[in-house]
């Protein structure tokens, strides 16, 4: 017999679509999670372990058996990127409540509810309900009249605002600065003293 054509055609298999799906799948998705965590503005915590990946079908242009013209296939995964956050202004609120509910009676006060550095941990979502672990170190002292203080410190020097504010409870250290180096007295007028409370450890 003679005449008649013949050629060699490339399709795509199954086996083919999965080592594809596999190299697909198996690629670090870093980049995305800082895409997503970046759409977030500042007045919002990001919930780091709360990203997750949604990945649809994988769809093979051309299809399974069918013949790949110039020998290529391409092969999509639809996929979806989560994350979730927190309004920075609602943990605020969250964890000023959580301590002032430990202070003791009217003698303390909150200096430091923790939210600069909280951290936010293992995430879940169980239907609509979200949970997640909060850490956060507050810092709580007495609750010091600022008023009271400029009253009983004007008019001493050096040592007697020492010991004076040194003898209430709660204050550990008490340094004095005055505005220029020949000055030992502090002024009279509480309008001219300023008062700054520092947490122990900050």
């Amino acid at each position: 017999m003679t005449g008649g054509t013949s050629r060699e055609v490339k399709v795509v298999s199954a086996e083919d679509i999965e080592r594809a799906q596999g190299d697909l799948i198996g690629r670090s998705t870093d980049e995305q999670k800082k895409a997503v965590a970046a759409t977030f503005s500042n007045n919002e915590k990001v919930i780091d372990s709360s990203f997750t990946i949604t990945r649809a079908a994988a769809v093979s242009t051309p299809a399974v058996n069918a013949e790949a013209a110039d020998g290529k296939a391409v092969l999509t995964i639809e996929t979806i990127y989560t994350m979730y956050a927190i309004p920075k202004v609602d943990l605020d609120v969250f964890l000023t409540k959580s301590i002032e509910e430990q202070l003791i009676g009217d003698t303390q006060r909150v200096y430091d509810n923790g939210s600069k550095n909280v951290g936010l941990s293992n995430f879940q979502k169980e239907g609509e309900n979200l949970t997640a672990s909060l850490t956060a170190i507050g810092r709580i002292g007495p609750k010091v009249d600022e008023a009271a203080l400029k009253e009983r410190a004007k008019g001493q020097i050096f040592g007697e605002v020492q010991a004076s504010l040194e003898a209430i409870d709660g204050i550990k250290e008490v340094d004095v600065k005055f505005s220029y180096f020949w000055v030992r007295t502090v002024p009279n007028d509480v309008n001219k003293i300023d008062i700054e409370f520092k947490v122990e450890n900050e």
